[in-house]
Parts: C-alpha cells; structure tokens; sequence
C-alpha cells in the first residue's frame, strides 16, 4: 500500500514555551496530519542535547530530552501553576540558553509530587535502571562541577572509582532521583501522546543516531565500547570525507565505537539499543546506516577530515534479530558494494532524496526506477526546504527541471515537484513539513559543517490552515496515497 508521512521534528511545533513539547500542539498536529491524509509522523532524536544543542550529539543514547516535557501539561496535572512557567521566552527560534537556565528549575519544582505518582515512578525506575542511573549519575556530576565535559571529571569520578561514587551517590542521592523524576515525567507524557496517535491512526517514525556523543552518559559508563586514549580523550573521531556539504569533509567529533570489543559478546549492546528504540517508535530510522558496513575515522586532533580512513564495520551481526523489523536504513552518502549488500541481507528500505537525485539537466539518476523498496524525500533536516533550494537554481536551470519531468504549470511548480516525488511506484514518502508549507531557507533545520543557529526551527500557528491541510490531502489523494 502506497503511503505518505511529514517530517517534523517535536521542537518545532507551535509552543508559549519557547520550545515544542509533547503537549496541546503535539495532539493538534496529529489531527491535522490525519486530516490531511498522512499516515506518518517522522521526527528527529528524543534524546537529551548537550553542546550545540543538536539531537545527534545526544548526552545519553537511551535517555529522553527534558526540554520536550510540556509543562502545561504538567499543570493541568496540578504541579504547576501558571506563575511557576510563565518565565520561559516565547520567540520565533528556540534559545537553547534559556531553556538551559529555566526548564530544569521549573521540572525540580514538579518533584514533590513524585509519592502521588510512587508506584508508576517506581515502575519505571525498575525496568530502566540498566540506563536510567547511570544518566541521572552523569547529569548530577556535570550539574555540580558547572556543567564540565567528560573530559574535564575529576579523576576519581572519570575512571568511576567505587568508593568516591558512593560518597558522592549518598550526598547528592535527591538530584540523583530527580533526574529520574524528569526521565519518568518525559516517558508518561510520551505514551499518552502515542496513544492518540494510534487512536489516529498515525504511525510515528523515530530516529537512531548510529553514534553517541563523546560527552555523554553512554560513553562514561562504558569506555569500553569506544576506541579511546588511556585518559578516556578521544583518540579518533567519526565524520565523512568531502561531500556535497563541505569541501573539507564534516567532523562529527563523536567517538568510534571499538567494535573488536563489542564483539565478543555478540554486540550486545547495540542489539539492546536498537530493540529499546523499537519499542518507542512504530519505525525507526538509523541514521548514517552506511557506517555499519563501512566507516570512516578521522584522528581526533586533525583540523579537517580530509585525511581520515575508511574501516571496516561490523556489518551483519549487528541486525540479524532484527531482519523483520520496521527499519528505514539511511544509505545517503558515499555508497558502495559492501553498503548494498548490507542492505540486502537485512531487507530495510533505502532512502532517496529528490535534492541529491535531482539536477538541472535532462538526464539524471533521478529518471532511475525506484523499488518499492525504498523511502522518497525531497529533503531531510540536512537540507535546504525545497522553496529556497528550487530558487537557488537560474530561471533556465528551473525550467529544464520543470521540463524533463513533464511540469507544465509553472505556477504550481513547487506542489508539482512534490507530487512529482508522490507518484512514484515506493511504497512510502515523506515530504519536511516546511516544503509543504512552501517556507524558505529561515526554516532550515541544519546546515551541515557548521555550528551555530541550527536546531531551532519553530513552525509558526498560522501556517497550520485549512487551506494548507487541503492542499496536502489533494496532493496525496491524487496520488493514491490516502
């Protein structure tokens, strides 16, 4: 059955609070993909941010971002008062800083309802321990020494000495649980919001990082899985060579996983990583699935990742539980032999991306037929919304791409480019919110390779029209995909 689905991540849903959360706007947002015809909701990383604020540098791999949390909710809940939230700023982006100074504060104050809530709290603690205190450990220790980096732990908290960990377990056991609290809080929220989307009928596609951050709880618990220097710095760091995004090749600095290690005991923990995130999603997306057959190492002090290796990865043995499982693998970037059998041997869809495909000549790969086999973008959160890349391109360049896909009215070009992707014989497609709503380049979620002012798209209320929602549903009916 032919299907289609929007991406959008929850952060930029409209908010009071500064931030989109898991609240009224998260419930509007499934009507209004019902509404208009959508099957799929497909958003970013749910995990906690840490420097720069990007949902692929995650503080933890298993934990969940405090900042979704919404607090009208939490309210109604009556753990609030309105004085209590009222302090967050409302703008057009997202301030990460101010988010960092108040959420956490405003959360604490929620904590001294935790007994009315003791035997669902208790509940969760429980089934997550595995993860849960070693997170709520992590956050406490950064939260104490000014928010320091892994690199930067005193020496007997960095290499986890038992007898100091204890001692500091015991003093700071409150913070501790209320980092707990917060996890608990996230996940309540989480599940009544998935609720109504199955109620819905509104699948919700998540999204996998295949790295961890190196300032993270996943690698200070367990340094072993990294290839890292006897200090526990970072020996070598993932990125890719020189692509469409940047000349000099992207430096991710995320740490390399040391996968000799892990396979001694058959990678488990990545197959416990990837069965927790099936189990909060319908779909899961693995980003950067190339990397498991193939992966490329940059020494960590290189300036540029020109100079870096391609390795050999792990391949196979990481997903042969999971061969039926609802997988979307990214096979984006440099793709080879062993990338495709890869693929093959696990059965995922690939993914395409009509701004990668498509070219301003008459004869492209774009033209190639796709198999059913397969997941249809005209872009991702790497790439520019489809109103400012299509105007990058002259009026000629324009034309000849109109022309070769037979679009003869220019002043629907941008829908017909849509439903251009929409017609094609996959099984599923899934168009960036903002490509639908035919907003520009302000709307970007990242631009790859650099740092600053990406992450914070907020999609403005007033975009959420009627109008809008027919337009979506026209396009998706026309293409037998509602």
């Amino acid at each position: 059955m032919k299907e289609a689905g929007v991406l959008l991540h929850i952060s930029s849903l409209p908010s009071k609070y500064g931030i989109g959360s898991l609240g009224k706007a998260c419930y509007e947002f499934i009507d209004y993909l019902a509404l208009s015809g959508n099957k799929y909701w497909q958003i970013l990383p749910i995990n906690p941010t840490g420097y720069k604020d990007s949902p692929y540098q995650p503080l933890s791999t298993f934990a969940f971002n405090e900042y979704l949390i919404d607090l009208e909710l939490l309210k109604d809940d009556g753990m609030l008062a309105e004085s209590d939230i009222c302090c967050l700023l409302n703008e057009d982006k997202i301030r990460y800083d101010d988010l960092f100074r108040n959420k956490i504060i405003i959360l604490a104050k929620t904590y001294q309802f935790k007994e009315k809530y003791s035997k669902e709290f208790t509940s969760f603690v429980i089934e997550n321990t595995w993860w849960l205190d070693d997170y709520a450990l992590f956050r406490v220790i950064k939260k104490v020494h000014g928010d320091i980096g892994l690199n930067d732990f005193p020496c007997d908290l960095k290499f986890r000495n038992h007898t100091f960990l204890q001692q500091f377990k015991e003093k700071y056991c409150l913070e501790i649980d209320q980092f707990r609290w917060y996890q608990y809080l996230f996940y309540r929220q989480w599940q009544k919001m998935r609720d109504y989307a199955k109620e819905k009928g509104i699948k919700i596609i998540g999204d996998m990082p295949i790295y961890v951050a190196y300032d993270s709880s996943d690698v200070w618990a367990n340094p072993e899985n990294y290839l890292l220097n006897a200090d526990l710095s970072l020996k070598y760091v993932a990125g890719v060579p020189a692509d469409a995004f940047s000349e000099k090749g992207q430096l991710w600095g995320n740490p390399i996983y040391n996968y000799e290690y892990m396979s001694q005991d058959d990678y488990s923990w990545f197959k416990r990583r990837i069965k927790y995130q099936l189990n909060l999603f319908d779909m899961l997306r693995i980003d950067h699935f190339r990397g498991f057959a193939g992966y490329y190492r940059v020494d960590a002090n290189a300036s540029n990742a020109l100079n870096g290796k391609w390795c050999k990865g792990p391949g196979f043995a990481i997903f042969k539980d999971f061969k039926d499982a609802k997988i979307i693998a990214e096979d984006l970037g440099v793709i080879t032999k062993d990338v495709c059998l890869l693929l093959e041997q696990c059965g995922y869809p690939g993914m395409n991306v009509m701004m990668f495909d498509l070219k301003p000549v008459n004869k492209c790969r774009y033209f190639k037929r796709y198999c059913k086999n397969r997941v249809l973008y005209t872009g991702t959160h790497d790439n520019d919304t489809l109103y400012s890349w299509f105007n990058h391109f002259s009026l000629k360049e324009q034309k000849n791409i109109l022309q070769s896909l037979g679009i003869k009215d220019d002043q629907l070009k941008y829908y017909n480019l849509i439903y251009d992707l929409l017609k094609k014989n996959v099984n599923l497609v899934i168009i960036p919110l903002q490509d639908y709503f035919l907003l520009d380049n302000n709307y970007r979620m990242n631009v790859p390779s650099t740092n600053d002012g990406n992450w914070t798209v907020r999609i403005k209320e007033e975009f959420f029209t009627m109008q809008n929602a027919a337009i979506i549903y026209h396009l998706l009916k026309k293409a037998h995909r509602c």
